[in-house]
């Protein structure tokens, strides 16, 4: 049965208002696909496996998906600028899906040069709201300190990306892939966690503090590419130590590792353990660079995974009129802490139990995927939930003020 063309626009409508609601699910789908070689694997469903198809997908689709879902709402709302048009958001999913496609093909350039257009696509989606708002003579002024790390993120990415294609096809040597890949993934995805998560973990604690010292960012921000040139030449225990200096610096400059004055929410508890767990992985890829690839799912799991779950919990249930329900010990984020928690030991333990290698990574993988798609369903009618046209503006200057201006 056709669906009603006034029901079809609509639809675009609202997801042109709140991205989220397409890539938020779409982000589960694809952490799903991710980690799925290790299952598949581990329980003799598929005969190989490619942990560079694992790690391209979880850094470049699964976390990009959050990305795309939370900045493209988030950036409409707080500069008052008009929301995504439906050719920015099938240009986003267009490119996000063909990255997928090209990495379950192994053409793993096209995949990466997908994720190069993703990430210019990004900025000028930034860009043009940012000329609008001047253009208008709203310009508010300079925005926070914490946001410069948006475009040295896209820098690392571009760079990283670039450097890693160069490798691969041999026009420079395949050495500079030892700084290029983790310069892709982790250098774009830890200059978010400081932008965004700097800005706005610390509003929802309520440890914000306005920056004193802006030159330790542009400091850090320094060191953090400086410690992917050390990696490249082959000190991965200096590189992952510089790197995980500057975010421990970065965390306590913006107040999310400060002492709380009063009672938190369960989801900003979940968004401050994160970061202290992406702190952690990087710690002990330093001390035990050995062992880094295991130790460093800490970051990718405890961590980055964690902070995706507590901060879409957030926008999904604000958005939806539910705010009040956030102040609440939801159940599903209590199940989020165990399944994550889980899954983070069985893939740092496995360094212990060599000959049940693969059965680990197939138990972690699959207390992952539970774990998402549980928070899936229970999400769902909130994110299928519209507020009426005046409550949810209201919602939105609720939010807006409580994040915007601390």
């Amino acid at each position: 049965m056709a669906i009603p063309s006034n029901r079809r626009r609509d639809t675009i409508q609202l997801i042109c208002r709140e991205p989220y609601r397409l890539f938020f699910p779409l982000g589960i789908c694809m952490g799903t696909i991710g980690v799925s070689p290790w299952l598949l694997y581990a329980f003799g469903w598929a005969e190989t496996y490619s942990s560079f198809f694992h790690s391209s997908v979880q850094m470049l689709v699964y976390m990009n998906c959050f990305i795309t879902g939370f900045l493209t709402t988030f950036i409409p709302r707080v500069t008052g600028t008009p929301f995504a048009t439906g050719v920015e958001i099938a240009s986003f999913a267009l490119m996000l899906l063909g990255a997928l496609l090209f990495l379950y093909q192994q053409a793993w350039v096209m995949a990466e040069g997908c994720y190069i257009l993703w990430l210019v696509l990004l900025v000028v989606f930034i860009v043009r709201r940012i000329l609008k708002k001047r253009k208008e003579g709203l310009d508010a002024g300079s925005p926070p300190i914490e946001l410069m790390w948006i475009p040295w993120a896209v820098f690392h990415g571009i760079l990283g990306t670039l450097l890693l294609i160069l490798g691969q096809l041999k026009v420079i040597s395949p050495l500079v892939i030892r700084a290029g890949k983790p310069m892709m993934e982790q250098g774009f995805l830890l200059s978010v966690v400081m932008g965004i998560g700097g800005f706005l973990i610390p509003r929802i604690m309520g440890t914000y503090r306005p920056a004193k010292i802006p030159f330790v960012h542009l400091l850090c921000a320094a060191g953090l590419l400086v410690s992917f040139v050390i990696e490249g030449l082959g000190y991965l225990s200096w590189g992952y130590g510089l790197r995980a200096l500057v975010i421990t610096i970065i965390f306590y400059a913006t107040g999310i590792v400060q002492r709380l004055g009063g009672p938190l929410a369960l989801y900003a508890w979940l968004a401050r353990i994160a970061a202290w767990m992406i702190a952690l992985g990087l710690w002990a890829a330093a001390f035990f660079s050995d062992y880094r690839v295991a130790v460093l799912h800490i970051a990718f799991i405890g961590g980055f995974s964690l902070m995706t779950f507590a901060i879409a919990t957030m926008v999904v249930m604000s958005h939806s009129g539910a705010g009040e329900r956030l102040r609440q010990p939801l159940w599903i984020l209590w199940a989020v802490i165990c399944g994550i928690a889980l899954a983070v030991i069985k893939r740092t333990v496995v360094i212990f139990y060599p000959e049940i290698y693969f059965t680990f990574l197939g138990l972690a993988s699959s207390l992952w995927i539970i774990t998402a798609f549980c928070w899936l369903g229970f999400m769902i009618p909130y994110l299928l939930k519209v507020p009426e046209g005046d409550e949810f503006e209201r919602m939105h200057e609720q939010v807006k003020r409580q994040v915007v201006k601390p």
